[in-house]
């Protein structure tokens, strides 16, 4: 695959647009034991994938639903200097603004690990958690004019996101579901149902592979972390019988982990843009297959950042794009040189006391 920066980050016209919905949360990533000065970003797959693809140039928002605050206030602030439109989240004094703690260790093997927690490091109370969004939401989001979507993005299946989904499958976005779990439920296997692609990591809980197997869904891919991936393409052009897989970029400087999926998902949702699928009917082999490295490749690039979308602060959008197309170029995939020595993600000047939500900045 050669690339050049100029044609693979070119503007997209007419500007494409996804939506989403699911995991909206705040980060906190505590490197090592430095419990006093952490990083802060909007996170959780849907607020990465979403502010990402704005990133890459999308018309991307949101639908959700949090709680007032300075949590929901910072993440909100976030996304918008991101470009991401917000104008689709509902303040709700039912619902919260879910907490991620990220810790990142060093290991033995000049690489690092993370650990997600979900109490408060202060007090050790337990952190806001994930409502998905409501049938009254959805009703009353159809009523309005809702702009059309290129993508639709799901990653926690509710009454709520499954009529979302519905709604945007019937104006003719591709639904792109990628759960934390397999089910076996009547709601997962109707999201199944109308679902475009299907991406799940090889370590979430399983129910059963048969659900995977036995879904009619067109593009299956499951991610292996620094193993690579598998996908499984049907359509009316190509009708693989058996799973392929692709290697992973190595990545020599590994910072942190998290976040690499969602950057995959993105770059596979930009990809297919660019090269003008609006259906999966219309996606060959040989696309996929370039759509697939450019996700990894982003995914890999920013295993060198703390955070999961660590290389959006740290890096200049120039010296983003360079980076990829650099990657992209290299004959050998491995990704070297001192990338990871640039600056880190902005700390806060003063400790989140999340049991009090006493957010600085």
């Amino acid at each position: 695959m050669r690339v050049n920066k100029k044609k693979l980050f070119a503007e997209i016209f007419p500007q494409p647009t996804a939506v989403g919905t699911g995991l909206i949360a705040l980060d906190v990533i505590i490197n090592g034991h430095n419990k006093k000065e952490p990083f802060f970003m909007t996170g959780g797959s849907c607020g990465n994938v979403l502010i990402i693809l704005s990133y890459l140039g999308w018309c991307s928002f949101p639908i959700g639903r949090l709680r007032e605050g300075n949590f929901s206030q910072f993440i909100i602030k976030d996304m918008e200097k991101w470009g991401v439109d917000t104008s689709y989240l509902d303040f709700d004094d039912k619902a919260t603004t879910p907490v991620i703690i990220e810790k990142v260790r060093k290991n033995g093997d000049n690489g690092s690990t993370h650990t997600f927690s979900f109490y408060c490091p202060e007090c050790n109370s337990f952190l806001p958690r994930y409502r998905p969004i409501t049938i009254k939401q959805v009703d009353s989001l159809l009523q309005k004019k809702i702009p059309n979507s290129d993508i639709c993005y799901i990653d926690r299946i509710s009454s709520g996101s499954l009529k979302l989904a519905k709604a945007f499958k019937d104006m003719g976005a591709i639904i792109f579901f990628e759960p934390t779990k397999i089910n076996d439920d009547k709601q997962f296997h109707a999201i199944l149902k109308i679902s475009d692609i299907l991406k799940y990591s090889d370590d979430i809980p399983i129910a059963d592979m048969k659900i995977v197997d036995q879904c009619d869904v067109p593009l299956k891919i499951e991610t292996r972390g620094s193993s690579g991936l598998a996908y499984l393409l049907r359509n009316d052009q190509v009708q693989n019988k058996k799973w392929k897989t692709m290697k992973a970029f190595q990545v020599l400087n590994v910072i942190d982990t998290a976040g690499s999926g969602d950057w995959c998902s993105a770059g596979i949702i930009h990809f297919l843009k660019k090269e003008n699928i609006s259906t999966i009917n219309q996606l060959d082999e040989n696309k996929l297959k370039n759509g697939l490295m450019f996700g990894q490749a982003l995914a890999g690039l920013n295993c060198q950042f703390y955070g999961a979308r660590g290389c959006m602060y740290s890096l200049s959008k120039e010296k983003f794009q360079h980076s990829i197309v650099d990657l992209l170029n290299k004959d050998e995939g491995n990704i070297v040189g001192d990338i990871s020595t640039l600056k880190n993600p902005k700390k806060s000047k003063g400790y989140c006391l999340i049991c009090n939500e006493k957010l600085r900045e």
